[in-house]
């Protein structure tokens, strides 16, 4: 089975299935165990992960910087940046020491973590911009910006060369459809996270069940499968063992056909 990959807007690809890691680092005696865990990701396919300075203060960057150190060069690594250190030289200090707790000399994606009234946007921008022509990054982009917020962004001299969006948007969770839309309509891939965000008992709901039980699944696993569907769009996954590991991974690979689809839609408007 062909690996699926969203495509930015230069035409360039990365992986659309990426691990996020918002719950590592948090406690040192669980580094090596954390590690195990992003080496059977990358043993089960996984070739991107995504990261951010904030999680666990920066020790989920040293645990992910551990796990790829052999094999880097074949890994999307994306990081993101909290909003108090996204002024222009705060971007040059806070990305340094990114790249130093992941072992690596560059990213891949750099992202704004969220937007933080007292950022000036244009100057991250500036800042990224800057990264981009040294080398230190590859790409960037935001994450959880609204659409208000989105714009803004875009519409500023570096915003034109918007890499990526990540955002709350799943089968329960459509109200960023609108920023969905526009990102399309901008060819920026979306990358979504919580993929089983939902209110207690959907996953009970016998629609959702049967479906399940027709693929020789799990509920979970068809909420993923719906959200993996979704053109040049990606999805972070969330897994704290090797089996939910292993569950999430197969979700990805299911392909609903388009009945499926409009039946889920409809089940969950």
């Amino acid at each position: 089975m062909t690996e699926k990959t969203v495509r930015f807007p230069d035409g360039g690809t990365m992986p659309a299935l990426c691990l996020g890691t918002w719950y590592l680092g948090e406690k040192a005696g669980r580094f090596a165990k954390e590690v195990d865990l992003l080496e059977t990701a990358l043993d089960a396919g996984v070739k991107a992960f995504d990261v951010s300075e904030s999680y666990g203060d920066g020790g989920a960057e040293l645990v992910v910087g551990e796990a790829v150190k052999d094999c880097r060069p074949s890994v999307f690594l994306c990081s993101k940046i909290v909003p108090d250190h996204a002024s222009y030289d705060g971007v040059f200090d806070a990305c340094g020491r990114t790249l130093e707790r992941l072992g690596t000399d560059y990213l891949d994606m750099y992202l704004l973590h969220w937007r933080g009234s007292a950022v000036d946007l244009s100057e991250t921008l500036e800042a990224f911009a800057e990264l981009k022509r040294q080398g230190l990054i590859k790409r960037y982009g935001v994450s959880n910006f609204d659409m208000d917020e989105l714009k803004s962004w875009m519409n500023l001299p570096f915003g034109k060369t918007t890499d990526e969006n990540q955002v709350l948007y799943n089968l329960f969770h459509r109200s960023n459809a609108d920023i969905v839309r526009l990102c399309r309509q901008k060819k920026v891939p979306v990358m979504t996270y919580f993929p089983y965000e939902s209110t207690d008992g959907v996953f009970d709901h016998s629609v959702l069940r049967e479906i399940a039980r027709r693929r020789r699944a799990t509920p979970y696993q068809i909420a993923l499968a719906w959200s993996f569907s979704r053109e040049n769009t990606g999805v972070l996954l969330k897994a704290k063992t090797k089996r939910d590991l292993k569950k999430a991974v197969s979700g990805t690979k299911i392909r609903l056909d388009e009945g499926e689809i409009r039946l889920l839609e409809k089940t969950f408007p």
